[in-house]
């Protein structure tokens, strides 16, 4: 799910919505309301014989807080039916603080059958630390390793260590912003499991969801 205050996405990216909604002190509101949005979602598509599955961010600020991670394990107990429906992201834009809070809620959505991503993977140093701490399905490889590709005399060599590490743990990855079929076969050839970007398709700014 792409989240933006305008309706064609003209003027910002969903990190930097990311970013600016931590910033400002609403990143927590923000993520349990456009968790609840994503259920309704799911579930509506679902009556129209029209299944989805979705992949919503979550913020380290939002685990960090004690009342919110409790608001948004209970919207998560209520859409446990649709727990195949949904992927939760753990963005890097915000460190996660609270490393135990944050494994038994991780632990907590696994055994009702949600998946868990880490998104960015490579962004940050807390990635890694995140790895080892949380039993998490997937990773998304930050798009800069992709985009440099590009790049005279590219080495694959962070890139290529990311990937053998992650299938050495049984986690799946996924390569970001792959906008061409020379990036995609290349990751491919790396070993990635998964890829997205605008080789495969462009973001739909159509409103599904009523306001």
């Amino acid at each position: 799910i792409l989240s933006r205050f305008d309706s064609d996405g003209s003027s910002s990216t969903p990190l930097e919505m990311i970013r600016f909604a931590e910033d400002v002190g609403m990143i927590e509101e923000f993520d349990i309301a456009l968790c609840e949005k994503a259920v309704d979602y799911v579930r509506k598509m679902r009556r129209l014989g029209d299944p989805v599955r979705l992949a919503v961010n979550v913020s380290g600020k939002t685990i960090n807080s004690d009342p919110h991670l409790a608001r948004l394990g209970a919207v998560m107990e209520q859409a446990k039916d649709i727990s195949h429906s949904l992927l939760i992201e753990l963005t890097e834009t915000s460190e996660v603080t609270k490393m135990e809070q944050a494994e038994a809620f991780f632990n907590d959505l696994k055994s009702k059958g949600f998946k868990i991503c880490l998104d960015d993977f490579g962004s940050g140093a807390a990635g890694y630390q995140y790895l080892r701490a949380f039993s998490v399905d997937y990773v998304k490889i930050d798009g800069a390793y992709v985009r440099s590709m590009a790049e005279p005399n590219y080495k694959p060599t962070f890139l290529l260590s990311m990937v053998r590490l992650c299938h050495d743990l049984g986690v799946k990855t996924i390569g970001e912003h792959v906008e061409t079929k020379f990036q995609a076969d290349f990751l491919k050839s790396l070993g990635v499991d998964f890829a997205q970007g605008f080789h495969y398709g462009r973001p739909d700014y159509t409103p599904r969801i009523d306001p």
